[in-house]
């Protein structure tokens, strides 16, 4: 496999996890042991798995009710 000279390979494996009981010792073990085999540090993120709702970030009727009145 030949290396591209114009691509920068910093070492570092980034996983994103979404859930909401991920065992966060185990990773901090398997972090370990992957660096050890695969001679790369592994970086885990752990995320919340977003409401079937969606997330909210403009709602304009309660901005609309926010509003001072010029009373």
């Amino acid at each position: 496999m030949a290396i591209m000279p114009w691509v920068d390979d910093t070492g570092t494996i980034e996983i994103i996890l979404i859930g909401d009981k991920i065992d966060t010792v185990y990773l901090k073990k398997l972090q370990r042991k992957l660096k050890d085999i695969i001679e790369r540090t592994v970086l885990f993120y752990i995320n919340s798995p977003v409401q079937d709702d969606g997330i909210e970030l403009y709602d304009q009727n309660s901005a609309n009710s926010e509003r001072p009145t010029n009373d």
